[in-house]
């Protein structure tokens, strides 16, 4: 929001903590979903041990990621997360910039 701070009405930034833990969520899933592709390739290319170990932090990743996606499912299906939603854009849609830019 820093980007747009000087184009958003000034109500916007009572909206800055929940659009964090939304976006906190949904990262965690993302960042852990690149990791378990790379794990999953790796996984592919292993031998032996190696495919072992791959095999135990796919799964301990994989487990992990269910963890966070519970999370973030909670999250985005939250009250508050839904009032944010529909609050911040109504603002958008029919509050006026209470600055202007530089």
């Amino acid at each position: 929001m820093r980007m747009f701070h000087e184009y958003l009405p000034a109500q916007a930034a009572q909206f800055l903590h929940t659009i964090r833990w939304g976006a906190d969520a949904l990262g965690e899933v993302c960042s852990l979903d690149v990791k378990l592709e790379q794990q999953q390739v790796w996984l592919g290319r292993g031998r032996g041990e190696d495919r072992l170990v791959f095999s135990k932090d796919f799964n301990a990743l994989r487990t992990k990621r269910t963890r966070a996606r519970c999370r973030m499912l909670q999250v985005l299906n939250s009250l508050q997360y839904r009032r944010s939603v529909n609050n911040f854009g109504t603002m958008l849609r029919h509050g006026p910039l209470q600055r202007r830019p530089n």
